[in-house]
């Protein structure tokens, strides 16, 4: 062997060890390869739940796989990013239970407080919390709650029926309802881009825009006849919103529904996918593009409604051109009634790349997180573990 070879083959061993040394440490042994990813988003950070002994962790990763750390351990149910990316709010609860209490971490771990306990302890027809959002500024967290009408005997199936949108400032003082003399039920909300209105999903069939103080609540748009939508997300440039809608009629396994944009006005409806089996859009930062899932087939599950589904990440022009599947991203494998709107993915603050979750054996029980270009280049994956680490997000570029 030539002592060129032999230069070569010492120096791939040594990169090879340290690939497999550097990442996130304590997490079921993880080794992170780095990714090749731009100067600009290297140092950004890769939001993530790992599915711990005593529950799902909260953990980030830099985009380059590198410094991986746990934010807070115990049963995180989901979590966001302030806007600035300085700061996460998460819910977190008992393992065995539905409801959560709200808690506001620093990017670096520190600083970790509970901003708001839920109403009614462990009993069965407790406060739950669901979809929190940060304002605009970072001073306010926004979610949806049925602790209005805890006074009341509540049964399962009606619980549902019962949501506001409620916001709380972030040092856990100033709690309000916003909707208090709504009849409806908001199902999906959304703060817009410059922090002045919310969007919102009220059951059955429409979505309302509103001031961010509560006032001024009006319809904008009246959904397809029979449909429910699924999630509501307003453009990054503020001009459109964005929503997916979904036969609830239809058979767990056969769900099908469309995905659509309107003006932020509530005019101009364009349908993107028709009838088919898509869900979970976002848009690209630009708003240029939207990505969304497509379930592409099922897995046996426990009952109807634990059903192990089987999804791909699609991506077209918000003009409605070049629908396709985005290439080499492999099944996201997994659970929710239809109108769960848990992430699978999260696109880059540059919109160059996307964070997702992937089932490389096809388990459920095993799942990793991937970074891979939108072109379909470059995939990376993050994390290697024997159980699963799921819903990631992307840290949110500082605004001016």
């Amino acid at each position: 062997m030539s002592t060129r070879v032999g230069v070569w083959l010492e120096s791939s061993r040594l990169w090879l060890a340290v690939a497999l040394l550097v990442g996130l440490g304590a997490v079921g042994g993880t080794a992170v390869a780095v990714a090749a990813v731009s100067p600009s988003q290297a140092n950004r950070l890769i939001g993530f739940l790992h599915q711990g002994a005593a529950g799902r962790e909260l953990w980030t990763v830099r985009a380059d796989g590198k410094h991986g750390r746990k934010l807070a351990s115990g049963n995180v149910r989901m979590f966001v990013w302030s806007s600035r990316g300085k700061k996460v709010a998460y819910l977190r609860g008992r393992p065995e239970s539905n409801h959560a209490d709200i808690y506001v971490v620093n990017a670096d771990g520190t600083g970790q407080r509970r901003i708001l306990r839920h109403v009614g302890g462990e009993h069965p027809d407790a406060e739950e919390i669901s979809w929190i959002a940060w304002s605009h500024d970072g001073n306010k967290i926004a979610f949806m709650s049925n602790r209005a009408a805890e006074h009341i005997p509540l049964r399962s199936d009606l619980k549902s029926f019962d949501y506001d949108l409620y916001v709380i400032d972030v040092d856990g003082t100033g709690l309000r309802n916003l909707t208090p003399t709504r009849p409806g039920d908001i199902r999906s909300q959304d703060w817009s881009p410059d922090g002045k209105h919310f969007v919102l999903f009220d059951w059955p069939d429409q979505i309302d825009v509103m001031n961010c103080d509560g006032s001024n609540l009006h319809l904008v748009f009246t959904t397809t006849p029979d449909f429910q939508v699924q999630t509501v997300i307003w453009s990054p440039d503020g001009r459109q919103i964005l929503f997916s809608e979904y036969d609830p009629g239809s058979p767990y396994t056969d769900v099908k529904g469309d995905i659509a944009l309107i003006n932020a006005d509530g005019h101009n409806r364009r349908v993107l996918t028709r009838n088919l089996y898509d869900e979970r859009p976002t848009f690209s930062p630009t708003s240029r593009k939207v990505a969304f899932t497509r379930r592409v087939g099922l897995a046996p599950g426990v009952d109807q409604y634990d059903s192990r589904i089987v999804s791909k990440i699609y991506l077209v022009n918000a003009n409605g051109t070049q629908l396709h599947r985005l290439p080499h991203t492999g099944p996201i494998i997994h659970r929710g009634r239809p109108g769960d709107g848990r992430p699978l993915y999260s696109w880059s603050p540059d919109g160059k790349q996307i964070a997702y979750t992937s089932a490389p054996n096809a388990h459920i029980e095993q799942q990793e997180i991937y970074t891979i270009n939108t072109d379909g280049s470059h995939k990376h994956r993050l994390t290697h573990n024997k159980s699963s680490d799921i819903a990631p997000a992307w840290q949110p570029r500082p605004h001016r």
